[in-house]
């Protein structure tokens, strides 16, 4: 990717409007000296969606679960956008049922209340169905991707190393 331009115009372009390639330019191109700047460019950044994709490019995952734990319930949407371009589909769907649940909580929340309209979210696994069913309570998480073992038992960390579920 060319960045042209010097770090004082990709930092005056990036304070006007935060955006991705002006960040990734001024990370290029100071350097070291970018961990110092990096607070105050974040702080700019007002919209969550673009914030979460700089914190995946980064794998800053502390900072993009405070940002998700944050985050109001109108920026779901985008939100879900913006982790569906860099997580695995398993994570986007855990995190669309999460936020379905907030907003059935909360639904003061969105503007002029009520749910938020089914066609603003993304498809879920059967296929634009909304979020599909939930597993019953009690019951063990689904194994993962064929020929994987599945997530390890909560436990496993007590039995020791190299203990098996």
């Amino acid at each position: 990717m060319a960045h042209r331009g010097s770090p004082e115009d990709h930092r005056a372009r990036f304070l006007l409007r935060p955006n991705l390639e002006d960040y990734l330019a001024l990370k290029a191109k100071l350097g070291r000296a970018f961990a110092e700047e990096r607070p105050r460019l974040l702080r700019q950044v007002q919209d969550p969606a673009l914030l979460a994709r700089i914190l995946l490019l980064e794998e800053d995952w502390k900072a993009l679960d405070r940002l998700l734990q944050r985050a109001p319930p109108e920026a779901y949407p985008a939100l879900a956008e913006a982790l569906e371009a860099g997580l695995p589909q398993e994570a986007v769907r855990l995190y669309l049922e999460a936020a379905a649940r907030e907003v059935e909580k909360h639904p003061q929340g969105l503007p002029g209340g009520g749910e938020a309209p089914r066609e603003s979210l993304p498809p879920g696994p059967q296929g634009g169905q909304g979020l599909g069913p939930k597993p019953p309570r009690g019951l063990p998480p689904p194994p993962g991707p064929k020929g994987s073992p599945g997530p390890p038992s909560r436990r496993a960390h007590e039995r020791g190393p190299g203990a098996l579920s």
